[in-house]
């Protein structure tokens, strides 16, 4: 199999839920993605609150961790857990990492190996 191939995943549950993507085969353990925060319903005395206190404060991203897995017919990236995404040291072999982009398409993060 070359290295230039590729497979359309789909990816179940989290922030990317429903999202379609070529990956490079063969397929990861895991993928991780780093996602922006999602707005989430927020009361206007809020929003006020934070746009007079913090308004140089941009929300943090946060790191959506997907596992490979068959549930019946859904074969794909499964959701596991997210959190604030920090400088997490991934392993390239086990996982691959993504970045979603403000028009919510994924792009490949180059991540480094590890001596």
């Amino acid at each position: 199999m070359s290295d230039n191939e590729y497979q359309a995943v789909q990816f179940f549950g989290g922030p990317v839920d429903g999202h379609a993507d070529l990956l490079k085969r063969p397929t990861k353990p895991f993928v991780a993605i780093k996602t922006m925060a999602q707005n989430r319903d927020t009361h206007s005395l809020m929003i006020l609150f934070r746009v007079l206190l913090f308004n140089d404060q941009t929300p943090p991203f946060l790191l959506a961790v997907y596992e490979w897995e068959a549930h019946g017919k859904q074969i794909g990236y499964h959701y596991v857990r997210s959190s604030i995404a920090t400088d997490v040291n991934l392993t390239p072999t086990l996982v691959d990492a993504l970045v979603q982009s403000p028009d919510q398409s994924l792009r490949r993060m180059e991540l480094k190996e590890s001596p």
